[in-house]
């Protein structure tokens, strides 16, 4: 965001229409991030009968801890720190089964009456 508030402030993008306002808006604005991590594997009650390939089920991607480690570092190496409030989480998933299993932290978790 810097190169977008300077580039209207002060560079090349100056003098176009609504320059100040473009300006004003990258020296404010806010992030909505979604993440998508894998967990190295899904619960019985949520698999299923897994009748894909190993291949599709295999992850692909960091683990949150990594994934988390990583995104912060960019924030404060950044300085957007203040762009961040507390940041509210959601999970979006298509089972609600998931939602009452080991992969939401316990304090977040639904109760198995709740997540049907």
């Amino acid at each position: 965001m810097k190169f977008y508030t300077e580039y209207y402030k002060s560079g090349a993008g100056k003098n176009t229409p609504h320059a100040a306002e473009r300006a004003a808006t990258g020296a404010t604005v806010r992030f909505n991030l979604e993440t998508k991590i894998m967990p190295d594997r899904l619960p019985s009650e949520v698999a299923g009968a897994q009748n894909a390939s190993a291949d599709l089920y295999q992850n692909h991607s960091v683990g949150p801890q990594q994934f988390v480690d990583a995104l912060c570092g960019a924030i404060i190496r950044e300085k957007m720190i203040g762009r961040f409030p507390e940041i509210p989480t959601y999970y979006l998933t298509n089972n609600a089964k998931l939602l009452s299993s080991e992969f939401v932290p316990e304090a977040l978790r639904l109760s198995p009456e709740e997540a049907k």
